[in-house]
């Protein structure tokens, strides 16, 4: 099954800035030999003041392609720009200025939280990232 992806849009103009441009982007997995096409040939362009959704049925590639947009994985094929810049993927992209950006909403917020980390730890990163204090002033806000 294809991803589908649907904007809605009220701004329409040839000045509007690119926020996430994804170009005949695909991931493919190789599970014990057999090719698995998780994300097959999306394009798709999100102007500034524009709303998307992503729809598919459950397999069908969007945390995938949600991982490939917030740079936590590369593409197998195709490019994403942030901004007009290209999203690099992995530790280096996820610490820079993207993470600041760009935010994952999970379907099940409470089961999100790393459970290989203590509570006060993932909020003083938080504080520390958003507010710019140092490791120690972080966790004392915290």
């Amino acid at each position: 099954m294809k991803l589908l992806v649907y904007a809605m849009t009220k701004l329409r103009g040839k000045n509007t800035v690119n926020i996430i441009e994804a170009k005949n982007v695909s991931v493919i997995f190789d599970s014990y030999g057999d090719v698995i096409k998780a994300v097959d040939q999306v394009d798709f362009v999100l102007p500034k003041g524009q709303t998307i959704g992503v729809v598919g049925e459950s397999g069908s590639g969007k945390s995938t392609f949600a991982r490939v947009l917030s740079g936590l994985q590369l593409p197998t094929s195709g490019s994403v720009t942030f901004m007009g810049k290209p999203i690099q993927s992995g530790r280096n992209a996820y610490e820079g200025a993207l993470r600041k950006e760009v935010q994952m909403v999970f379907q099940d917020p409470y089961g999100s939280l790393n459970p290989r980390m203590r509570i006060v730890k993932a909020i003083a990163e938080a504080i520390r990232q958003h507010q710019g204090l140092d490791k120690k002033a972080s966790r004392v806000a915290a």
